[in-house]
């Protein structure tokens, strides 16, 4: 059965496909320039009240650092001084006074973005691309979260099974989720979790998901390890055809 989704983009992306062209899983698609910041908290390395950091700052904001720059210091009346060195090159974005927080910003990179499964862009949208493609659906009746991409396991029951081997995937099972599953999920980067049955909508970045049909749990299981779609907006979970 075919379907579509939207894949989200991050802005400013410079894209390399167009609308009604074939894409494969891990097909670059375009790329966009990333920036990291870094917080680094003055106030608790001086060992000073937030409001007299700024007394200490040895560079201004706006200009460019170094990595190992000296970026603060406290001086004492015996002599002896405690220093702050910057830690990566790149720029003095913004200083809060209130806490003594200095950030930083390290050079922008370009970051790649890849297809997430094979398709077909069907249109090229200011959210994202609509990518078409076929597999099997099974309906929800309740999702939160955004969409996600990933390889299907079923739960087993225990948490003592869950391990890194299992980032990035989608779990599914017939038991309440709760919240022991929800924290080691988030701790080990599982993308989302689907139940056979109702569950509480604790706070969460995980995608979470109770099927309509409870018996598709069964029909589900078949699918293992094979790449899924798990999509709240449109309240599918789809089995992408290999």
């Amino acid at each position: 059965m075919e379907f579509s989704f939207l894949f989200p983009l991050p802005a400013k992306i410079e894209l390399n496909i167009s609308e009604g062209e074939k894409i494969k899983e891990g097909d670059i698609l375009g790329h966009y320039l990333s920036e990291k910041k870094i917080s680094l908290n003055l106030a608790q390395k001086l060992g000073l009240p937030p409001k007299k950091v700024g007394q200490a700052l040895t560079i201004s904001l706006g200009n460019g650092v170094k990595e190992g720059d000296l970026l603060a210091e406290k001086k004492s009346l015996l002599g002896s001084s405690v220093k702050i060195y910057s830690p990566v090159g790149g720029k003095a974005f913004s200083f809060d006074q209130e806490r003594g927080i200095l950030t930083l910003v390290s050079p922008a990179k370009k970051v790649a973005v890849r297809a997430p499964i094979n398709g077909k862009i069907e249109k090229v949208e200011k959210e994202g691309l609509v990518i078409k493609t076929e597999g099997t659906i099974f309906p929800l009746c309740w999702a939160k979260g955004k969409i996600v991409f990933g390889p299907l396991k079923k739960y087993a029951g225990s948490l003592a099974n869950l391990n890194i081997e299992d980032r990035g995937k989608i779990l599914f099972f017939t038991e309440i989720i709760n919240l022991s599953l929800i924290k080691k999920s988030e701790a080990l980067k599982i993308k989302g979790l689907i139940s056979a049955k109702k569950s509480d909508d604790f706070p969460t970045f995980l995608t979470l998901a109770q099927l309509k049909n409870p018996d598709d749990e069964k029909k589900i299981a078949a699918y293992e390890n094979q790449k899924a779609v798990l999509d709240p907006k449109n309240k599918v979970l789809a089995i992408v055809n290999s």
